[in-house]
């Protein structure tokens, strides 16, 4: 590492030493890049002309967005790799150089480097494009701004995961990891409430503002479209991406370069850089990848088993068992040693009391997750759907199923069924014979779904079914015994429902 840099002890102010070696140390990374893009977009383009006039230009250089992640991420940690060796570290900052100019002059050569590449690829597309008599030189620059504000925000969070994290494995695995953490998380954390809960759709993907949780959701959440009405191509979605992205970026960067300022040169190759991070590290890594374990081996485990109270036990206990186990790998990993029993005996605790509080507030239901009923008027849909066990036939079931969306003649209907939701959720409980079952589906307005049902008594849907009765053409198979296999999916229009829906 040494040889690879030598600068002029009597010249600190010379820039060029660090420039040419940022610029050398990626150069393979950034010539390869820029060879297989010229390659995928517009030498593709040029070889076959059968694609002159239509949006290949720009929809294939939109693409770049996806490849543009991974090679910001090397490109970043090419840049700033001699953190990670103790040496390196020690000689770079014996250079006649201030941090500030080393982490000045290193990130911008870094960044620039790849606004070399994309804007090579821009300037060559735009070109050929031209010559094939698809100009749309405008619209691909306004492409190659986007990626700029991607490149940037992505490259400031893989500096801050290198100022944060010591060697070369952790930097990677942790930048991979917290790159996709939120998105992750609110699967897993949608998947166990749901399993819990025993309902579906309880926690929406990131959106608005809280993609900023999602750096995944943050790079691709903008949408490019055409226009046929005016014959234009145009972004969706910009207003919220742009802000976050440079807003955010400049955040990491400035955070970067003051935890630079203070880091020692001692702590490269450890896991963590700052000792006030391992708590972080050790509670993340606990809590984080035993919810991951749960979900693949708690909640498989407990599929066929239909006790909700067992259910529950087995995947709380599940929970609580890996959050143990996995702080004790953390400081394991953190210490590098394995007898570290002794110093964590009480350390355990608050971790053992957290898991359990957190399985305690979600089976309690404690925020009103399983009776939730979206707001009116964001619901797009709404499906209801009724089991009824017949009186005369206590084997015969009939299955209704409504559908309805925001149509002046299901606006009243859907009024009466969220009346009908309520009721059910106020008078749950109270000693009725449950020999009914209804499903409430809702779609709101970005088509994340929310389904929830109950076991009630048949006299709270009776004016359905009553309804049902009097409509010859619409009434239910009545040869539907619980030991069928099927039970079809029956589509009903009750255009006059509301006449005989509860009131």
């Amino acid at each position: 590492m040494e040889g690879k840099l030598r600068a002029k002890k009597n010249n600190g102010c010379s820039i060029m030493s660090l420039v040419g070696y940022t610029v050398k140390h990626t150069s393979i990374i950034w010539s390869i890049f820029t060879f297989v893009m010229l390659w995928i977009i517009p030498l593709t383009a040029l070889i076959n002309n059968s694609l002159s006039g239509n949006m290949h230009y720009l929809t294939s250089i939109d693409e770049l967005r996806y490849l543009i992640i991974p090679f910001c991420i090397i490109i970043a940690i090419r840049t700033f790799d001699y953190l990670t060796k103790e040496k390196a570290t020690a000689f770079f900052h014996h250079l006649p150089y201030t941090r500030t100019k080393l982490f000045s002059v290193m990130g911008i050569t870094g960044f620039v480097l790849i606004i070399g590449s994309l804007f090579i690829v821009t300037l060559s597309t735009i070109i050929i494009s031209s010559m094939q008599g698809a100009p749309h030189g405008a619209t691909i620059m306004k492409l190659f701004g986007m990626l700029c504000c991607e490149s940037f925000y992505i490259y400031a969070f893989t500096i801050l995961m290198i100022m944060l994290f010591s060697n070369i494995v952790s930097v990677l695995s942790m930048t991979a990891i917290l790159f996709c953490y939120a998105e992750l998380m609110f699967f897993i954390a949608n998947t166990i409430i749901c399993n819990l809960l025993n309902v579906t759709g309880v926690i929406s993907a990131p959106k608005g503002w809280l993609m900023i949780l999602s750096p995944v959701r943050v790079c691709i959440s903008y949408n490019f479209s055409f226009n046929y009405v005016t014959e234009s191509y145009g972004f969706i979605g910009i207003e919220k991406v742009l802000p976050i992205e440079l807003i955010c970026g400049s955040l990491m960067i400035i955070l970067a370069y003051i935890l630079y300022r203070k880091r020692k040169s001692e702590v490269s190759g450890e896991i963590v850089a700052f000792k006030s991070c391992r708590y972080i590290f050790k509670w993340g890594f606990s809590i984080s990848l035993s919810a991951f374990l749960t979900t693949l081996l708690g909640i498989t485990s407990t599929y066929y088993i239909n006790d909700t109270s067992v259910k529950n036990t087995v995947i709380c206990s599940m929970f609580i068992f890996f959050a143990l186990m996995l702080y004790i790998i953390a400081e394991m990993i953190i210490y590098k040693r394995f007898n570290v029993f002794k110093q964590i005996r009480f350390q355990v605790i608050p971790v053992f009391l957290v898991a359990l509080a957190l399985c305690t507030i979600t089976v309690s239901d404690v925020f009103g997750i399983k009776d939730y009923i979206p707001d009116y008027n964001d619901t797009q849909y709404m499906t209801v759907r009724a089991e009824i066990q017949d009186k005369d036939d206590p084997l015969l079931i009939k299955n209704y199923i409504v559908r309805m969306n925001n149509d002046p003649e299901d606006i009243v209907k859907k009024a009466a069924f969220y009346d009908l939701h309520e009721k059910i959720i106020t008078q749950k409980g109270l000693g009725y014979s449950l020999n009914a079952k209804i499903q409430f589906v809702y779609y709101d307005n970005s088509l994340n779904y929310y389904i929830r049902e109950y076991d009630i008594p048949r006299g709270y849907i009776e004016p359905l079914i009553k309804y049902m009765d009097k409509i010859d053409y619409l009434k239910p198979s009545e040869s539907l015994y619980y030991d069928d296999v099927q039970i079809p999916d029956i589509k009903f229009s009750f255009r006059k429902f509301v006449n005989y829906a509860y009131t």
